[in-house]
């Protein structure tokens, strides 16, 4: 596993979106049921708490003997345009690729409500996508067609 640090802009863009979907009520690939209703400031927290594990994760994987770049804080406040949902979900691969398990002290459970978070979101945003694709939608529901495979 390589961690590498993932640029503060994609944590901003991440949180732009979803700022968006805790407010979305029309159900489309930008509507993440995990989201709904969440807090801007719980937002804030998680995305902030999966940077800190990204830093965490990178230093633990390279402290030893090598120049550690500075620590960069992320302040979140005026934010890029949202990403569309598949950028979304590709972010958010690499976050969670990017984060070693190694590195969370096991009585951490805030740090791994987080995670587990950011895997609930990964399944959501992957659902959301999959739901709206052409032949996903015409994909019979309980009946067998030869005509239709």
């Amino acid at each position: 596993m390589s961690i590498q640090i993932i640029e503060k802009t994609v944590f901003l863009a991440v949180a732009r979106k979803m700022f968006e979907a805790s407010i979305a009520v029309k159900v489309n690939e930008n509507f993440y049921p995990c989201c709904r209703e969440m807090s801007s400031e719980r937002i804030i927290d998680i995305v902030a708490s999966w940077h800190t594990l990204n830093w965490d994760s990178f230093e633990n994987e390279y402290s030893e003997g090598e120049q550690m770049p500075e620590r960069e804080e992320l302040l979140i406040g005026i934010t890029p345009p949202p990403p569309t949902a598949v950028q979304f979900l590709k972010w958010l691969h690499c976050i969670r690729y990017n984060i070693n398990h190694n590195c969370i002290p096991r009585q951490n459970t805030t740090d791994l409500q987080d995670i587990l978070f950011l895997d609930r979101l990964i399944r959501d945003v992957s659902k959301a996508i999959i739901e709206q694709l052409p032949d996903y939608r015409a994909a019979l529901w309980s009946t067998y067609n030869l005509n239709h495979l």
